[in-house]
């Protein structure tokens, strides 16, 4: 799996905070009733969640090159921000206006 220069889509993404957000730990009923909500209202969604949570059953090195393209992504992301002026930085804490 070569994901080097490729773009995650939104559902991709929103399925990547899915998963964190769901195996952190601290996830809610709420938040399970809202993920129920999401996957149940696109096929679309259900395809997304079973890819990614599919990479879990993957080797070590496939997650390591999917994470830096993520990491290059959310880089990118927050350059593209703050070059447009769409970012603060005060004391220790980040405000993003998207």
């Amino acid at each position: 799996m070569n994901t080097r220069g490729r773009q995650l889509d939104p559902i991709t993404e929103a399925a990547i905070d899915w998963l964190v957000r769901l195996d952190s730990g601290s996830a809610s009923a709420a938040d399970h009733t809202a993920f129920t909500a999401w996957l149940n209202a696109d096929p679309r969604h259900q395809h997304a969640w079973q890819t990614i949570s599919g990479l879990l059953d993957q080797p070590v090195a496939v997650l390591k090159e999917l994470g830096a393209d993520i990491e290059r992504t959310v880089l990118s992301r927050a350059v593209r921000w703050h070059l447009e002026d769409r970012m603060i930085v005060y004391e220790n804490k980040t405000v993003v206006f998207v």
